[in-house]
């Protein structure tokens, strides 16, 4: 017998056994059914390779490797179902899956036909070495894509999965990896590469490692009484296989080279297993007892350090996760959950710790007033419970009402998957606590999982785990004062913190505001600068622009004027001397005419005087109107001259008498004619705060606007008078009226905007906005009163000067 008809064995032996367990003990459910199957077809595969190591005749050969590979066909399909129903995609890849096992039952067809398998020949140290047929190639390709895709399912799942499931899946996916990449070893041969199948014995590690995850971790859902055994026989197995497989690689590597026989090669393998085997039952026990718990705990030794643990003094939590660690490590629990009483919770005992996790949530507190409390104060001095105790007692119970009670103690237990209850208080406080039925004494609950060794609860093991609570108690009290008192110097340190915070924040809102304060009040007073400084800079563009048609009308006038100058001075000179020379001739002529006055008739000097008369008449005359000339050139002359810009106190009385010639001869040259202005002036009038220059454009351009407003008008009357007023002293009100045609009612609101003329295109809208801002200038105001076709009347407001300044 060789290598390769042991591994078969071996691997036949533990496919078939795992095969038949799973089936006897839960064949329930698709996952379990494919499993079956898979181990099943890996022993009908081992089965036939051993018939076919050791045929001797060619058509027994190639019946019995056509056998094997018949059980190879299922491996990969029913493999790939299994993995499809261990992550739970039981409804995916419908199409594909339909496409798998039309493939496999096409390959299953050519089985055992030369398509398959054509024949065998031999080839290294195999006799019988199977030739392939053309089905053999869409075989290997159907096997790797299943293996492969299947591995990559469960390499994605074991990302997303937590807990139980995710140890599961690497578990079936560390084994069958391992079996896989062995069995794929008899591949190698098939298209002539002389690499020998040396990896068979790994497919019983496959089964070994799968043996263990149904065991320790519950991949089939079974419940294993005698999983210890098992999996301790598993752990030999593989041993004895890593010992067999140094010794196959001797044999194929060595044995040729030096002529050693395989049979003795086997023998020296066995007697090796033998050597060792002591030491190793010693290791496997170690292993054992820390992954599956055969070895005995000694309590006594347990009660010990536990009060070496218990004598530190630290916070409840911590505390309470060393207890736990403590009985999942060291007393060898599967699983522990403690509750401990708390002083901000009064009315019920919290969860302190639990290993591993609750899966069932809402079990964070446990009240007072539960049922499991009240029992336990029932059982004192002893305390403990146990729920194989619980579950036959409700049996035995005919009270409804106590039935349920027990009810609720059970399933409060099967929640936290605990076996027993133990109870933590000292002795003082359990007889306090059954003499007043106060379930408040109570300091904690430890509730206990299932032993790894999965032997039941006996008393002695309550007894010390009740010790245990007695001893956690005094340790939970002291941990929970401490805690209240850590807890008090950092709510008293969080107070200090927040009062030096609140100070703070209160110094910083007081700065604030009082900043915000100033920022305001430098926001108004920068607001009202800004509009003052607006309102300033509007008045000076107001004045800006009225002076700059002023200066335009001024340098105008000053042209006109110069060419007025030219034209009436020039012509007057010889004028005035051809006057004078009419004088000095009438003078003469005057005295021979006297001297001869006697030698002319009566009648005749009587005519000659008044000829005489007539003559002295007109040349008067003349003077009179070239002096009148001289007096009009010479005041435009003045005005059309640069005059001063400021604000003067002026008699309005002798102002108007100065002005009146100058404007009624300014406007007869415009309009060639001439309407007299009535004046009504008072002579004690107090002073006003003006220009005399620019109020006396003011007036022109007001008369100007009459003269036109009258044109056609029969009766021509310009009408001016002065008046303190009354409502408001500091005023003197100026009315100029006419009785023009007046303004329109709708055109009053605009006439002293600029560019608004009420003449049409005939006007350019801008005396009367220059009249407007040179009186506000003055700090007065004006405004117009007009009744259509009866005449119009300007109403001007001159503040009256509050000194006593030189009059202009």
């Amino acid at each position: 017998m060789n290598y390769y008809v042991a591994s078969s064995i071996i691997n036949f032996i533990s496919s078939l056994g795992v095969s038949l367990f799973v089936f006897l003990t839960n064949r329930q459910g698709s996952r379990n059914r494919w499993f079956i199957v898979f181990s099943a077809s890996v022993a009908f595969w081992a089965f036939g390779y051993i018939f076919w190591q050791l045929a001797v005749e060619t058509s027994s050969a190639l019946f019995w490797i056509r056998f094997a590979m018949f059980g190879s066909i299922i491996i990969p399909l029913s493999f790939s179902e299994f993995v499809i129903r261990l992550v739970h995609h039981d409804d995916s890849f419908g199409q594909i899956r339909i496409v798998n096992y039309l493939t496999g039952l096409l390959i299953a067809f050519f089985s055992f036909s030369v398509h398959f398998i054509q024949d065998v020949q031999p080839i290294m140290a195999f006799g019988f070495w199977p030739r392939p047929g053309i089905i053999f190639y869409l075989f290997h390709l159907y096997f790797v894509l299943n293996v492969l895709l299947s591995h990559l399912l469960m390499f994605a799942e074991t990302a997303k999965r937590r807990g139980l499931m995710r140890k599961q899946i690497f578990l079936v996916f560390m084994a069958t990896t391992v079996g896989f990449l062995g069995g794929m070893t008899n591949h190698f041969l098939w298209y002539a590469i002389k690499i020998p199948p040396f990896g068979n014995v790994t497919i019983s590690i496959c089964v070994v490692i799968m043996a263990y995850a149904i065991v320790a971790h519950r991949l089939m859902d079974i419940e294993v009484i005698i999983k210890k055994a098992l999996v301790f026989a598993g752990i030999v197995g593989a041993s004895a296989c890593a010992v067999s497989i140094p010794v196959a690689v001797a044999q194929f590597l060595l044995g040729g080279a030096i002529g050693v026989s395989p049979f003795w090669l086997m023998i020296s393998g066995i007697a090796i297993a033998v050597l060792i085997y002591r030491p190793l039952e010693r290791s496997l026990l170690e292993l054992t007892d820390k992954y599956l718990f055969q070895k005995k705990v000694d309590y006594r030794k347990l009660l010990k350090e536990a009060t070496e643990y218990l004598s530190e003094l630290a916070s409840l939590k911590w505390q309470a996760r060393r207890v736990i660690a403590f009985l999942v490590y060291k007393a060898r629990i599967k699983n522990a959950s403690l509750y401990a009483y708390q002083s901000h919770a009064p009315g019920s005992l919290l969860l302190q710790a639990s290993r591993p996790r609750l899966k069932v949530k809402g079990h964070r507190t446990i009240a007072f007033s539960h049922p499991l409390l009240t029992y336990m104060l029932d059982q004192i001095p002893r305390g403990a419970i146990q729920l194989a105790h619980i579950e036959a007692a409700r049996k035995q119970e005919q009270n409804r009402w106590k039935q349920k009670e027990l009810w609720e103690i059970i399933h409060l237990l099967k929640d936290h998957q605990a076996e027993a209850a133990i109870p933590c208080f000292t002795t003082d406080t359990a007889k306090r606590a059954r003499k007043k039925k106060e379930a408040r004494l109570i300091r904690g609950v430890l509730f206990l999982g299932p032993q790894k060794s999965d032997e039941v609860y006996k008393e002695e093991d309550l007894d010390v785990f009740f010790t245990l609570g007695q001893e956690s108690s005094i340790a939970f009290e002291n941990a929970r004062l401490y805690d209240e008192q850590i807890l008090r110097a950092h709510e008293l340190e969080r107070t200090n913190q927040e009062l030096n915070n609140a100070q703070t924040m209160l110094m910083r809102s007081l700065d604030e505001s009082e900043q915000s304060r100033k920022e305001a009040e430098k926001s108004r007073e920068a607001q009202r600068k800004a509009k003052e400084e607006a309102l300033e800079a509007k008045k000076k563009t107001e004045e800006m622009e009225v002076e700059l048609i002023r200066r335009e009308k001024l340098l105008f006038v000053e042209k006109l004027v110069k060419g007025i100058a030219h034209e009436i001075f020039n012509p007057l000179q010889p004028v005035v001397q051809y006057v004078d020379r009419l004088n000095h001739v009438f003078v003469e002529l005057f005295t021979l005419c006297d001297e001869f006055k006697y030698e002319i008739p009566e009648e005749g000097r009587r005519q000659m005087f008044e000829q005489f008369d007539l003559f002295r008449e007109a040349t008067k005359v003349i003077e009179e109107r070239i002096d009148h000339l001289y007096h009009v050139v010479d005041t435009l002359s003045q005005m059309s001259r640069a005059d001063d810009q400021s604000v003067k106190s002026i008699d309005f009385k002798i102002y108007w008498t100065n002005a009146v010639s100058v404007i009624q001869a300014q406007t007869h040259g415009d309009t060639l004619q001439e309407v007299p202005a009535k004046e009504d002036i008072p002579p004690n009038l107090p002073p006003v705060m003006a220009n005399a220059v620019q109020l006396t454009q003011v007036f022109l351009n007001l008369y100007r606007n009459a003269i036109h407003a009258m044109d056609g008008k029969a009766e021509k009357e310009v009408s001016i008078r002065a008046w303190v007023d009354e409502s408001d002293p500091a005023f003197l009100t100026i009315s100029f009226s006419d009785t023009g045609s007046g303004i329109p009612t709708d055109m009053l609101p605009r006439i002293f905007d600029f560019g608004f003329s009420t003449k049409g295109t005939k006007g350019q809208g801008i005396g009367l906005n220059m009249c407007k801002t040179i009186i506000e200038r003055f700090g007065g105001t004006i405004r117009c009163e007009s009744e259509f076709d009866k005449g119009t009347t300007f109403l001007i407001r001159l503040p009256i000067a509050k000194e006593k300044k030189r009059v202009d």
